[in-house]
Order: C-alpha cells, then structure tokens, then sequence
C-alpha cells in the first residue's frame, strides 16, 4: 500500500496505462509466503489489463538434497534472510495472470541464445517469468457498455 500510494510512483507513471511490475531477486527476502502473495496481487490488481509482472525467485529445487536442507537450516555461510521457493510456490505469484512463453523456468532457460551453452540448473537455482494481466472477463450478459451501444439498458 505504502508503493501504491507513493506521489512519486504517480508523478513517474500514467497507471492509466500498461506498465511492467518488476520484482527480480526481491520476493525471496519476503519470509511469510502469505505476505508475499498478498504483496504481489496488491499491486498487480493496481495495475491496468495489459500490465505486465516479471519476477525472478531463488529457489533449491535443484540444488543436492543435502544443499537444500542446509540453505533451509540457515547453516551456510552468506545465506542472509531469504526463503527460496518451490517452482510450484513461485508459480502461484502469477494466479489470475497469463504466463508469456516458455512459461516459469529456471532463469537460464528461459528464452536462451541458441548455440551457447546454459549452466545447470543447481549453479542458477532461481526460477524466471513473465505474465500478461489480461482485460477483465465481461459478466454473463456481456459488456454493459457493449450492450448499451447495441441498445440495451442493464
């Protein structure tokens, strides 16, 4: 709330129209998941249809077993405060929303230039997408704007 009712965010952006959320390597210092969320449909419901939300997330899907417990243990050195999440958690940031192909990957296959080589997955342990806010589905009867240049009355 405090993001949205910020004068500088609209003396910088005409939220009239499209915009791109970017929330690269921020939501993993988020702990709470529900807050996390909470954050995400908060600002994208501030967001006009058309509206973009971009997100990079730290996760330790692929990492060894005995990596991931120790990341989850906060027994390595440099871990700071984050919670890395599963490719399931972080798809759910962008629930209402339509994924832009390839979809949620880990971000170093994400759209990749053909003819070099990618590092394995455990080496980049972050997942990456883009998804489109779509127009808002009209009810069952239609658009009331529709119906009304047609002749109706709601």
């Amino acid at each position: 709330d405090t993001i949205l009712a910020a004068p500088e965010l609209h003396d910088t952006l005409d939220l009239t129209r499209p915009v791109a959320v970017l929330l690269v390597a921020v939501l993993h210092f988020l702990l709470d998941h529900e807050q996390a969320y909470d954050v995400v449909q908060t600002l994208m419901a501030a967001m006009p249809a058309g509206s973009y939300l971009v997100i990079s997330h730290a996760t330790t899907d692929a990492l060894p077993a005995d990596t991931a417990r120790r990341l989850a243990a906060w027994d390595l050195p440099g871990r700071g405060d984050f919670t890395a999440r599963t490719s399931a958690q972080v798809a759910r940031f962008f629930d209402g929303l339509t994924l832009i192909d390839p979809g949620l990957h880990v971000i170093s296959a994400w759209r990749p230039d053909p003819g070099h080589p990618q590092p394995p997955a455990e080496q980049v342990a972050a997942y990456g997408g883009i998804a489109h806010k779509p127009p808002p589905c009209p009810g069952p009867r239609g658009n009331i704007a529709e119906r009304r240049e047609n002749g109706h009355r709601p």
